[in-house]
Protein backbone atom coordinates (compact mmCIF):
# COMPACT_ATOMS: atom_id res chain seq x y z
CA UNK A 1 0.00 0.00 0.00
CA UNK A 2 1.69 3.18 -1.18
CA UNK A 3 -0.76 5.76 0.27
CA UNK A 4 -3.05 5.39 3.26
CA UNK A 5 -5.69 8.09 4.32
CA UNK A 6 -7.27 7.00 7.28
CA UNK A 7 -10.77 8.90 8.65
CA UNK A 8 -8.91 12.32 7.43
CA UNK A 9 -10.71 15.56 8.21
CA UNK A 10 -10.35 19.34 7.89
CA UNK A 11 -12.20 22.69 8.84
CA UNK A 12 -12.16 25.91 8.22
CA UNK A 13 -13.57 28.83 9.40
CA UNK A 14 -15.00 31.57 7.39
CA UNK A 15 -17.30 34.43 7.47
CA UNK A 16 -20.45 32.08 7.61
CA UNK A 17 -19.19 29.87 10.07
CA UNK A 18 -17.26 26.42 10.30
CA UNK A 19 -17.03 24.50 6.77
CA UNK A 20 -15.54 20.57 7.19
CA UNK A 21 -13.94 20.47 3.91
CA UNK A 22 -13.07 16.68 4.03
CA UNK A 23 -15.16 14.87 6.10
CA UNK A 24 -14.25 11.82 7.80
CA UNK A 25 -12.41 10.12 4.17
CA UNK A 26 -10.46 6.88 4.53
CA UNK A 27 -8.87 6.36 1.39
CA UNK A 28 -5.59 3.79 -0.18
CA UNK A 29 -3.66 4.27 -3.64
CA UNK A 30 -1.52 1.07 -4.62
CA UNK A 31 1.57 1.75 -6.27
CA UNK A 32 0.57 1.09 -10.46
CA UNK A 33 -2.60 3.04 -9.56
CA UNK A 34 -4.04 5.62 -11.80
CA UNK A 35 -6.97 7.57 -9.35
CA UNK A 36 -8.81 10.68 -10.11
CA UNK A 37 -10.90 12.69 -7.52
CA UNK A 38 -14.14 14.68 -8.95
CA UNK A 39 -16.84 16.66 -7.95
CA UNK A 40 -17.85 20.47 -7.87
CA UNK A 41 -15.64 22.97 -6.51
CA UNK A 42 -15.68 23.65 -3.14
CA UNK A 43 -15.96 20.19 -2.16
CA UNK A 44 -12.32 18.81 -1.09
CA UNK A 45 -10.84 17.45 -3.86
CA UNK A 46 -7.86 20.05 -3.60
CA UNK A 47 -7.77 20.12 0.19
CA UNK A 48 -7.46 15.98 0.45
CA UNK A 49 -4.61 16.52 -2.36
CA UNK A 50 -2.61 18.95 -0.02
CA UNK A 51 -3.19 16.51 3.16
CA UNK A 52 -2.30 13.28 1.00
CA UNK A 53 1.28 15.30 -0.32
CA UNK A 54 2.54 16.28 3.73
CA UNK A 55 1.10 20.09 2.47
CA UNK A 56 -1.71 20.31 4.99
CA UNK A 57 -1.89 18.85 8.03
CA UNK A 58 -5.60 16.88 8.65
CA UNK A 59 -7.21 18.12 11.97
CA UNK A 60 -7.72 14.41 12.54
CA UNK A 61 -6.99 11.28 11.01
CA UNK A 62 -3.91 9.95 9.52
CA UNK A 63 -1.97 9.79 6.24
CA UNK A 64 0.83 7.44 5.84
CA UNK A 65 3.07 7.18 2.54
CA UNK A 66 5.15 4.39 2.02
CA UNK A 67 4.54 3.08 5.33
CA UNK A 68 5.46 6.84 7.00
CA UNK A 69 3.16 9.29 8.17
CA UNK A 70 4.77 12.76 7.26
CA UNK A 71 3.19 14.66 10.07
CA UNK A 72 5.40 12.85 12.96
CA UNK A 73 8.09 14.51 11.43
CA UNK A 74 9.75 18.00 11.99
CA UNK A 75 9.72 20.16 8.85
CA UNK A 76 12.74 19.84 7.74
CA UNK A 77 12.25 16.30 7.54
CA UNK A 78 8.37 16.28 6.24
CA UNK A 79 10.19 18.94 3.11
CA UNK A 80 13.11 16.21 2.77
CA UNK A 81 10.64 13.31 2.73
CA UNK A 82 8.31 15.21 -0.13
CA UNK A 83 10.91 15.78 -2.22
CA UNK A 84 12.04 11.96 -2.21
CA UNK A 85 8.67 10.74 -2.35
CA UNK A 86 6.27 12.88 -3.68
CA UNK A 87 6.24 14.91 -7.19
CA UNK A 88 3.65 18.02 -7.70
CA UNK A 89 2.39 19.16 -11.07
CA UNK A 90 -0.35 21.91 -10.69
CA UNK A 91 -2.81 23.92 -13.14
CA UNK A 92 -0.81 27.40 -12.62
CA UNK A 93 2.39 25.53 -13.15
CA UNK A 94 4.21 27.30 -10.48
CA UNK A 95 7.44 27.03 -12.03
CA UNK A 96 10.03 29.56 -10.71
CA UNK A 97 9.83 32.46 -13.79
CA UNK A 98 13.54 33.98 -13.88
CA UNK A 99 14.72 29.97 -14.36
CA UNK A 100 15.13 28.34 -17.69
CA UNK A 101 13.71 24.83 -18.50
CA UNK A 102 16.43 22.90 -17.94
CA UNK A 103 17.06 25.31 -14.44
CA UNK A 104 13.56 24.79 -13.58
CA UNK A 105 13.49 20.84 -13.70
CA UNK A 106 17.30 20.57 -11.67
CA UNK A 107 15.27 22.96 -8.60
CA UNK A 108 14.23 19.71 -6.49
CA UNK A 109 18.21 18.82 -6.49
CA UNK A 110 18.49 21.22 -3.90
CA UNK A 111 16.20 19.78 -1.55
CA UNK A 112 18.04 16.43 -1.91
CA UNK A 113 21.34 17.36 -2.20
CA UNK A 114 21.78 16.24 -5.96
CA UNK A 115 23.13 19.07 -7.74
CA UNK A 116 26.55 18.91 -10.07
CA UNK A 117 26.97 16.84 -12.64
CA UNK A 118 24.29 13.61 -11.93
CA UNK A 119 21.96 16.58 -11.17
CA UNK A 120 22.66 18.33 -14.44
CA UNK A 121 22.20 15.05 -16.26
CA UNK A 122 19.68 13.62 -15.23
CA UNK A 123 17.57 17.38 -15.54
CA UNK A 124 18.45 17.02 -19.19
CA UNK A 125 17.50 13.58 -19.51
CA UNK A 126 14.04 14.47 -18.62
CA UNK A 127 14.27 17.79 -20.74
CA UNK A 128 14.77 15.31 -24.04
CA UNK A 129 12.09 13.10 -22.04
CA UNK A 130 9.23 15.35 -22.32
CA UNK A 131 10.58 16.92 -26.04
CA UNK A 132 11.79 20.41 -24.55
CA UNK A 133 15.40 20.60 -25.84
CA UNK A 134 14.97 23.34 -28.33
CA UNK A 135 13.58 24.62 -25.20
CA UNK A 136 16.03 24.20 -22.25
CA UNK A 137 17.57 27.72 -22.35
CA UNK A 138 14.39 29.20 -21.78
CA UNK A 139 12.36 31.07 -19.34
CA UNK A 140 8.55 30.26 -18.45
CA UNK A 141 7.27 33.67 -20.07
CA UNK A 142 8.62 32.24 -23.46
CA UNK A 143 6.85 29.29 -23.66
CA UNK A 144 3.45 27.50 -24.22
CA UNK A 145 1.25 26.55 -22.19
CA UNK A 146 2.03 22.82 -23.34
CA UNK A 147 5.44 23.51 -23.15
CA UNK A 148 5.43 25.06 -19.22
CA UNK A 149 3.16 21.95 -17.96
CA UNK A 150 5.48 19.50 -19.62
CA UNK A 151 8.36 21.15 -18.00
CA UNK A 152 6.84 21.21 -14.65
CA UNK A 153 6.21 17.52 -15.16
CA UNK A 154 9.60 16.99 -15.88
CA UNK A 155 10.59 18.96 -12.71
CA UNK A 156 7.89 16.42 -10.30
CA UNK A 157 9.74 13.32 -11.48
CA UNK A 158 13.41 14.57 -10.83
CA UNK A 159 13.68 12.85 -7.80
CA UNK A 160 12.07 9.73 -8.68
CA UNK A 161 9.13 10.04 -6.86
CA UNK A 162 7.15 6.97 -6.52
CA UNK A 163 3.65 8.86 -6.02
CA UNK A 164 2.82 11.85 -8.15
CA UNK A 165 -0.17 14.55 -7.03
CA UNK A 166 -1.56 16.29 -9.95
CA UNK A 167 -3.77 19.51 -9.19
CA UNK A 168 -5.99 20.16 -12.63
CA UNK A 169 -2.83 19.60 -14.61
CA UNK A 170 -4.75 19.79 -18.16
CA UNK A 171 -6.76 22.57 -16.43
CA UNK A 172 -4.85 25.71 -18.79
CA UNK A 173 -4.39 22.96 -21.69
CA UNK A 174 -5.91 22.49 -25.54
CA UNK A 175 -7.30 19.22 -25.90
CA UNK A 176 -4.19 17.86 -27.87
CA UNK A 177 -1.33 18.98 -25.18
CA UNK A 178 -3.97 17.43 -22.32
CA UNK A 179 -3.50 14.37 -24.12
CA UNK A 180 0.07 14.91 -24.58
CA UNK A 181 0.47 15.51 -20.02
CA UNK A 182 -2.19 12.36 -19.64
CA UNK A 183 0.28 10.44 -21.94
CA UNK A 184 3.14 10.82 -19.45
CA UNK A 185 1.14 10.42 -16.27
CA UNK A 186 0.19 7.05 -17.55
CA UNK A 187 3.51 5.90 -18.57
CA UNK A 188 4.46 6.98 -15.24
CA UNK A 189 1.86 4.51 -13.18
CA UNK A 190 2.57 1.78 -16.10
CA UNK A 191 6.24 1.78 -14.57
CA UNK A 192 4.90 1.21 -10.83
CA UNK A 193 4.50 5.09 -9.75
CA UNK A 194 1.07 6.13 -8.66
CA UNK A 195 -1.02 8.86 -9.19
CA UNK A 196 -3.50 11.12 -7.53
CA UNK A 197 -5.47 13.43 -10.12
CA UNK A 198 -7.73 16.00 -9.53
CA UNK A 199 -9.65 17.15 -12.32
CA UNK A 200 -12.82 18.52 -13.70
CA UNK A 201 -12.04 17.38 -16.94
CA UNK A 202 -13.83 14.23 -17.94
CA UNK A 203 -11.74 13.03 -20.35
CA UNK A 204 -8.70 13.26 -17.77
CA UNK A 205 -10.54 11.36 -15.15
CA UNK A 206 -11.57 8.43 -18.00
CA UNK A 207 -7.77 7.95 -18.35
CA UNK A 208 -7.99 6.58 -14.56
CA UNK A 209 -8.46 3.29 -13.42
CA UNK A 210 -10.41 4.54 -10.28
CA UNK A 211 -12.49 7.46 -9.80
CA UNK A 212 -13.47 9.07 -5.87
CA UNK A 213 -16.72 11.28 -6.83
CA UNK A 214 -16.75 13.96 -3.72
CA UNK A 215 -19.90 15.78 -2.14
CA UNK A 216 -19.63 17.99 0.94
CA UNK A 217 -16.38 16.39 1.90
CA UNK A 218 -16.95 13.08 1.51
CA UNK A 219 -16.24 10.33 -1.08
CA UNK A 220 -18.60 8.10 -3.58
CA UNK A 221 -16.63 5.70 -5.30
CA UNK A 222 -17.43 4.77 -8.88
Amino acid sequence: MLVELKDLTKTYTGRDGNVRAVDGISLQVDSGQFLSLQGPSGCGKSTLLLMSGGLLAPESGTVEVGGENPYAMNPDARSAFRARHIGFVFQQFHLVPYLTVLENVLAPSIATGGRGIDGMDRARELVAQFGLEHRGGHVPGELSSGERQRTALARALFNRPNLLLADEPTGNLDYENSQIVLKYLREFVTDGGAVLLVTHDPVAAEKADRTIQLHDGRINES
